[in-house]
């Protein structure tokens, strides 16, 4: 598969694994600075991962650490 093909905006990916209830929160969980990629901060709910990146986020009051397997 291409390039683009690999990669989802991160919004839309935090909502397809169900890590937050809809898209609008996914986005504003980004643009409020709490979320890492591979160790950097972004703050742009367009940013695209893909396999194999690591996410960094608060849900609740704990903190999630999870690696991205596959896209939705």
């Amino acid at each position: 598969m291409s390039e683009s093909a690999q990669k989802i905006r991160i919004d839309k990916w935090l909502w397809q694994a169900r890590f937050v209830k809809t898209r609008s929160l996914a986005a504003k969980l980004v643009t409020a600075g709490h979320m890492r990629v591979n160790g950097t901060k972004i703050a742009k709910p367009a940013q695209a991962v893909g396999p194999d990146d690591v996410l960094t986020f608060p849900i609740g009051t704990q903190i999630r650490v999870v690696r991205i397997l596959a896209l939705g």
